[in-house]
């Protein structure tokens, strides 16, 4: 509360960011609201098989689980609270329970890094920012890189994709881009092919 306050007090906008963020139950969602009934979300998806693969990577990292084995990966990805930090569609329904869809800004990894011009415009523009100037998007080296280049195996992905398919079908009904894309992905994977 008192970075936002000391913030405001300067004319300034104010952030905060955690993926826990995505697991709050609507009647914390509503104490927020009440603190707040301005503020503005943005919810930032991620590849929910890149980021099951990341977590299980980023908990092996602090010695919390046991990713040496793919069964082993798996059980941990399928634990309560990794799964619920990839359950957009859930977060969105209680996000939208309680908050008003313009106070609401959806977005994608993906186009953080593929497109990060257009996805930092949209986002500016939703914050009622003015506009950077023209000038390319330099993204900072990544933070909290848990899974580095360690390529994912194709069990835990055929595994997760099997277990993300439906709620990423969800998305597709709503989004296009990259849940389109995630989509498609699982897909190949079920149906036995190569990522």
């Amino acid at each position: 509360a008192r970075l936002f306050s000391n913030a405001q007090a300067r004319g300034l906008i104010a952030g905060e960011i955690t993926p826990a963020y995505a697991t709050l139950n609507e009647q914390v969602l509503r104490r927020v609201q009440r603190m707040n009934d301005k503020i503005k979300l943005i919810f930032v998806m991620r590849d929910p098989v890149e980021r099951a693969w990341s977590a299980v990577n980023n908990a092996a990292k602090k010695g919390a689980a046991d990713a040496s084995t793919v069964q082993g990966s798996v059980k941990r990805a399928r634990e309560s609270g990794a799964v619920a930090r990839s359950a957009y569609a859930d977060t969105i329904r209680r996000l939208e329970a309680v908050f008003p869809a313009s106070q609401i800004h959806y977005c994608f990894f993906d186009d953080l890094r593929d497109q990060p011009e257009a996805l930092t415009s949209s986002v500016l523009s939703f914050l009622g920012v003015a506009p950077i100037s023209a000038a390319p998007v330099q993204l900072p080296r990544a933070v909290n890189v848990a899974a580095g280049s360690k390529p994912i195996p194709l069990e835990f992905s055929r595994e997760m994709a099997g277990d993300y398919l439906p709620m990423v079908r969800d998305l597709c009904r709503r989004f296009d881009g990259p849940p389109q894309r995630w989509r498609a992905r699982y897909e190949s994977l079920l149906n036995g092919g190569a990522e």
